[in-house]
């Protein structure tokens, strides 16, 4: 299992590949919302934990494929993680 670098604004996604579901976390602001879009820009996903800096977002019944996971924080940051989904 691997997991994604932290970036800039502390945010990591892993494991990638998932395939059950991904975990999400915030050094600094609470998560708000994630939306995870397929390669086509397409939303497929939402999930939503105001106040908290760690998310569960299950991927297991989403194709394989790649996805971008937008992070959006409470202090309004939004930033877009990679994940690859594969069964």
């Amino acid at each position: 299992i691997s997991e994604a670098p932290v970036n800039t604004h502390g945010l990591s996604l892993a494991p990638s590949p998932a395939n059950d579901l991904i975990v999400v976390r915030s050094e600094g602001a609470a998560i708000a919302q994630v939306q995870l879009l397929d390669a086509e820009g397409r939303l497929v996903s939402v999930t939503e934990q105001p106040r908290s800096v760690s998310l569960m977002m299950p991927v297991a019944h989403l194709p394989a494929g790649m996805y971008a996971a937008r992070v959006s924080l409470t202090d309004g940051t939004v930033q877009h993680l990679r994940v690859v989904v594969a069964h």
